[in-house]
């Protein structure tokens, strides 16, 4: 009974003294400008005239601007790595690669008029681009990784260090692979791998969802929303996402086989996988609110007045 009694009593001792180390952090932090208190980060975006690239941090439910690191040229794209750690930037004479807040690197030069396209392999282990006649395969880090002469004009729809990528033009699309060129029955709206496997999900016009397998067997089948501008799945595979420009939105489980069909009340710029087991980016442009939807909570959190809370 005694020794109980002496370790409940070393117990609380414990528990006092790092209570009062935490409020004396807290404290400090509140008594001092140098002292921030970090939050995670949900990505980064352009602000609206292109010289800065913004942070989005906090929790999914409130994000809000964080850092803004000025950039030496005026960017036209930003794609955010789905860790929110790189991002990948198209300036007036190539891309540049941009890692937390230290100044954006140069990638290579594009051709004047040039657009390229970009895809993030779903756990960040690298990116695809796609420009002209060429399309690139490089690690996170930018370093070169393979290199392919494509269709001119071909659009990249996704991308997977592992399983390859999705092009597609006008009149066609494919799932090109090391070894393999696996030609598609049609083209789709957007299309996604599912990480953990070597399955491809295509989202067609009419909102059907279909998985494949590297042999074009069929995986299965979902209903989710028409004319949808992207799919995201999550970091797990267990579920996909999509949403169209009106703000109609689904979520599918994999497992449960259970489709969810809600409404954002706000129309949609696009899809981009944010930091997270299931959070995607609903919106590209500072000139108004970012919204952040979160698949675990089904809650959409907003950056009111991105541009106005930037700090340096």
């Amino acid at each position: 009974m005694h020794c109980k009694l002496l370790k409940n009593k070393a117990r609380r001792i414990a528990e006092s003294l790092l209570s009062l180390a935490i409020t004396s952090g807290l404290v400090m932090a509140a008594e001092s400008p140098d002292i921030r208190i970090s939050a995670p980060s949900l990505g980064w975006i352009l602000a609206a005239d292109g010289s800065q690239a913004i942070e989005i941090t906090g929790v999914t439910e409130s994000p809000r601007a964080g850092r803004a690191v000025a950039l030496a040229g005026v960017a036209r794209r930003a794609w955010a790595s789905p860790d929110a750690t790189v991002t990948v930037l198209q300036t007036g004479t190539g891309l540049e690669i941009l890692r937390g807040s230290v100044p954006a690197e140069g990638l290579f030069e594009l051709p004047t008029g040039s657009v390229a396209t970009v895809a993030w392999d779903r756990a960040s282990a690298g990116f695809a681009v796609c420009w002209d006649t060429n399309c690139e395969a490089r690690g996170a880090n930018g370093a070169m990784r393979a290199r392919w002469e494509v269709a001119a004009g071909a659009r990249l729809l996704a991308y997977s260090a592992d399983n390859g990528m999705v092009l597609a033009t006008s009149e066609s699309a494919e799932w090109r692979r090391e070894s393999s060129v696996i030609t598609l029955d049609a083209i789709p709206a957007a299309a996604a791998f599912r990480p953990g496997t070597s399955e491809l999900w295509l989202l067609d016009a009419a909102g059907q969802l279909t998985g494949i397998d590297p042999q074009r067997r069929p995986i299965g089948n979902a209903e989710l929303v028409p004319n949808a501008l992207g799919l995201v799945a999550s970091l797990d595979g267990k579920s996909f996402f999509a949403a169209n420009a009106e703000g109609a939105a689904a979520a599918t489980n994999l497992e449960t086989l259970q489709t969810e069909k809600f409404n954002l009340e706000d129309s949609v710029e696009g899809l981009w996988p944010a930091a997270g087991r299931f959070t995607v980016r609903l919106h590209d442009s500072a000139k108004r609110a970012i919204a952040i939807w979160n698949g675990d909570s089904g809650i959409t959190g907003w950056v009111p007045a991105l541009n106005s809370e930037v700090r340096q």
